[in-house]
């Protein structure tokens, strides 16, 4: 099935309409594309990078279009590798925690254990499905553009995972958490919570992932949890 459906997905973009990878699992759990020539390098991508490369692994149509099956994976390979190097590298932490800087902060001021920071915040499941957010205005039925969540490193403020990504953050800059659930909100007491009945909805939902609905068994689902550091207090200001 899978050979099926990239067959008709290459074709379609032979005709100009989709990206080459539109609609293809990139799960890393995915071990079923290799050849007499080995392990492809798409998925030696995908299973390193893991849930933070989805946003970035979807090359776009140029006019430039490749001639036959093998031109077209190298050329979607090639696209992916510069993508993601363009969007950084992915930085391991402790316990399963990981993130990528999509934006480096300025400033010769970092942030450390006992700071203070305003934020704002986005979270998205591994698939890139918006949850709720702070701060971005983009939040149905609430406008918060230029709101910040004042947050203490150290104090649960926000899970534990994204505390840990936290430090050595400059202001101005951007980190994309990607963040298990043993480490989630849970550890903060279900902080930063959403405010709106369609991002409580949604939580709801994830919340029954994890424990199971009866029927169906629990699943360790992550979420990614991008923060925007604002503002940095320093412990020994307050």
């Amino acid at each position: 099935p899978y050979a099926m459906k990239a067959l008709s997905l290459i074709l379609t973009y032979f005709a100009g309409a989709l990206p080459l990878s539109f609609g293809l699992n990139l799960s890393p759990r995915d071990t079923t594309r290799k050849n007499s020539k080995g392990i492809s390098s798409r998925r030696v991508f995908i299973e390193r990078a893991g849930p933070l490369a989805t946003a970035v692994a979807w090359p776009q149509v140029v006019s430039a279009k490749c001639t036959d099956i093998e031109s077209c994976r190298e050329e979607g390979e090639r696209r992916i590798e510069e993508q993601e190097r363009a969007a950084g590298p992915i930085v391991n932490l402790e316990r399963g925690v990981r993130y990528r800087e999509s934006k480096q902060g300025a400033g010769d001021v970092t942030l450390r254990e006992g700071d203070e920071a305003l934020i704002t915040f986005q979270v998205t499941t591994t698939g890139v499905n918006y949850m709720w957010s702070y701060g971005r205005n983009v939040e149905p039925g609430l406008n918060d553009y230029g709101e910040t969540l004042r947050v203490r490193v150290g104090r649960r403020d926000v899970p534990e995972a994204v505390e840990m990504a936290m430090v050595g953050m400059r202001q101005g800059g951007v980190r994309k958490v990607e963040m298990p659930p043993s480490l989630g909100f849970a550890t903060s007491d279900g902080k930063p919570a959403p405010t709106t009945f369609s991002g409580k909805k949604k939580l709801e939902r994830y919340q029954m992932l994890l424990t199971g609905n009866g029927l169906q068994p629990g699943y360790a689902a992550e979420l990614i949890f991008e923060v925007e550091m604002v503002k940095i207090k320093p412990k020994a200001s307050l």
